[in-house]
């Protein structure tokens, strides 16, 4: 029996809407609700990040 991992990248490419959103406003809050890891290029852009 295998294990494949879950993909590390948000689906629907959601870590550029976060990306897209904090430009516009700087106090946004990105709050990722994932069950696991994920990747986050992004982290920088929002004025906070936190996992539900």
């Amino acid at each position: 029996m295998s294990f494949q991992a879950p993909p590390l990248l948000m689906p629907d490419d959601q870590g550029a809407v976060i990306s897209a959103v904090a430009v516009t406003d700087p106090k946004t809050v990105g709050v990722l609700e994932t069950g696991g890891p994920v990747v986050t290029p992004w982290i920088d852009k929002p004025a906070a990040a936190l996992e539900a």
